[in-house]
């Protein structure tokens, strides 16, 4: 199957006091590639115990076969979160890559657990605009505990990418490299939970707020907000249209539950257009 949009890094299950939850930044951006129109692929790593196949309707999976599927768990406090890894899947490799996908228009490299490998930057056509969502890269746990907390990461590693999507979170303690990542890489976007993102290209920086929402579930709103950007800049190569796309489907996410309300692609349409119409002129 011809591809629009492949992601790449483990699905995995959340622990929630009902049991399990959908988690993964490939997970979310997926079926949210797909509920926009684009033909979507996950090369990703799992076991038979994964229980939300269901969840990824006419979605293109290639899974590495492992014994035990990525299990994370978070625990909430009033300022912060806690997080915990208990099972990880396989990484993924160049050599996992099918061949027939090498030459899809747009890559998603969305890392949870460190999974994803950086021969896979250089794996594709040169056509392909490769992008990524660096927070599995910046983890590191304690065998014993299995409590996570953040890694040196040579920035370096990601030469070779055209997009970088990141969080103010994720740059904590790299403030000072801030200036050299944003020369090394052509299109950088840091987002700011829910304050305004911000895009750096060609030595610009350009600010853009959220769009104004009732905050019911924030789960998968960066992932979201990340595919939005995507799926609107492959089509448009035009910043304004794609970081106005990616804060309004990212609203579908965080004021209900899943990703539902991304079916409806005329109050997306109709969403989208309000908030360009608000940007000053």
């Amino acid at each position: 199957m011809t591809l629009d949009y492949l992601c790449i890094g483990h699905v995995c299950q959340d622990i929630v006091p009902e049991g399990y939850a959908l988690g993964g930044s490939a997970s979310y951006s997926s079926i949210a590639a797909h509920f926009l129109g684009k033909k979507t692929g996950i090369l990703t790593s799992f076991s038979d115990d994964f229980s939300f196949l269901s969840s990824f309707q006419n979605i293109t999976i290639h899974n590495k076969k492992t014994s035990q599927t990525t299990v994370f768990e978070n625990v909430y406090h009033p300022t912060h979160r806690t997080q915990y890894i208990f099972n990880r899947a396989a990484d993924i490799t160049a050599n996992d890559l099918p061949v027939e996908w090498k030459n899809v228009p747009l890559v998603h490299l969305g890392p949870i657990a460190d999974e994803v490998d950086f021969s896979l930057i250089k794996s594709f056509s040169p056509a392909t605009i490769i992008a990524a969502t660096p927070q599995g890269w910046l983890r590191q746990w304690d065998e014993k505990t299995r409590k996570i907390s953040p890694k040196i990461f040579d920035w370096n590693k990601l030469k070779g990418i055209d997009i970088l999507i990141l969080s103010d979170e994720d740059i904590l303690g790299y403030e000072a490299l801030f200036p050299s990542i944003i020369e090394q890489i052509p299109i950088v976007v840091l987002t700011r939970g829910f304050k305004s993102a911000s895009v750096f290209k060609d030595g610009q920086q350009l600010d853009f707020p959220v769009y104004p929402t009732n905050v019911v579930d924030p789960t998968g709103a960066g992932d979201t907000f990340a595919t939005g950007f995507l799926v609107k800049y492959l089509s448009t190569k035009n910043i304004t249209q794609a970081m106005s796309y990616g804060h309004v489907v990212a609203s579908f996410c965080i004021e209900s539950k899943g990703l539902e309300g991304l079916k409806n692609l005329d109050k997306v349409e109709e969403r989208y257009q309000k908030y360009l119409n608000s940007l000053p002129s």
